[in-house]
């Protein structure tokens, strides 16, 4: 499984890839959406975990992406205000889940457990 993660914060790309890698998963790192698009174009993967805002843009963004649209690519949003309305709001749209920044090692691995076994 494939799964890209678009932060600022480099210490978040670090806490993702140490889950994705006991699940035997592969991590693409981006830092922006133009970065990010460009993987998506090419190879989209299974799981986006982006910052609710990007250098470049925002989650919203990616929803437009075709991967993304037909669902073949979940999009999870982080945020250090994560709350209700934003839950709502992203899963109104088309994402599949929310996490709080700092990200908790505890949840990330629930998300990927929870996906696996939706498949």
């Amino acid at each position: 499984m494939n799964v890209l993660t678009i932060f600022d914060c480099y210490g978040c790309h670090d806490l993702v890839e140490m889950v994705v890698g006991r699940a035997g998963g592969n991590l693409i790192r981006a830092h922006s959406y133009d970065t990010a698009r460009a993987v998506m174009d090419h190879d989209p993967p299974r799981i986006i975990i982006c910052e609710r805002v990007l250098p470049d843009g925002c989650w919203q963004d990616l929803l437009e992406h075709e991967s993304v649209k037909s669902g073949a690519t979940l999009l999870v949003v982080t945020s250090k205000h994560a709350d209700a309305g934003l839950w709502a709001e992203v899963l109104n749209l088309g994402g599949y889940d929310v996490l709080r920044q700092p990200l908790d090692e505890q949840e990330v691995t629930r998300l990927f457990a929870r996906e696996s076994t939706e498949r």
